[in-house]
């Protein structure tokens, strides 16, 4: 797997609903904290900004990975031929190379409170992929982004009608609950995720079936 400087590749390579019980929008303190963070606590804040019941994993990460790397992947619409499509939230204390590449048919940058907001896509590749939309929060001193591998980008994903559409995940990565650390609430709420997978494929911890996307 590519590093997270630019996941932004490896994961354009990668491209080819009922409301979720026990992380809504009252199980979570505001604000940031000094409790690391969780792969669970991603996708449990994550699930207050996207709310659907998806299939939730630990983000892979291997030795070319940055040291604190963490990640939650939401998959969506899974099939018998397909995992569904990705979204994925990742915190890492370092982004090695600039997220505006070569492998890149667009990018925006713009300062904001609490660091630089950058906004990068690639197009599809007809009976390739579908190319990818993602936004990366760089601050000070961590990265916070969010990749959208579930829809086709056809065009400038600022103009396109998207499922994760540009200004949602703008909203994730600015969470201030997002970051090598935060709240013990958060790390809480996401212990409460019905069902956790270690990683693609593998067995929920608690041996049950994963949630029913359509909220029955």
């Amino acid at each position: 797997m590519a590093q997270v400087v630019l996941q932004l590749a490896f994961l354009g390579a990668l491209a080819a609903c009922g409301d979720d019980p026990g992380t809504g929008s009252d199980s979570l303190s505001p604000g940031s904290g000094d409790v690391p963070i969780t792969s669970k606590a991603i996708a449990a804040v994550t699930l207050e900004h996207v709310p659907h019941t998806p299939h939730v994993f630990t983000t892979s990460t291997d030795k070319e990975d940055p040291d604190g790397m963490v990640g939650a992947d939401l998959r969506y619409d899974p099939t018998g031929e397909s995992d569904g499509g990705l979204l994925r939230v990742v915190v890492s204390p370092t982004l090695e190379e600039d997220p505006c590449g070569e492998h890149t048919d667009g990018c925006e940058r713009r300062q904001v409170e609490g660091g630089e907001l950058v906004v990068v896509w690639q197009l599809e590749e007809p009976e390739e992929d579908g190319g990818f939309l993602a936004v990366v929060m760089l601050r000070e001193d961590e990265v916070v982004y969010a990749y959208n591998a579930a829809e086709t980008i056809t065009k400038d994903p600022r103009d396109m009608e998207l499922r994760f559409p540009v200004e949602l995940l703008e909203e994730i990565v600015t969470d201030q609950r997002l970051g090598l650390t935060t709240s013990q609430a958060a790390v809480d709420a996401g212990e409460q995720i019905p069902c956790w997978r270690g990683g693609l494929g593998g067995p929920c911890e608690d041996g049950g079936p994963l949630p029913d996307e359509s909220g029955s």
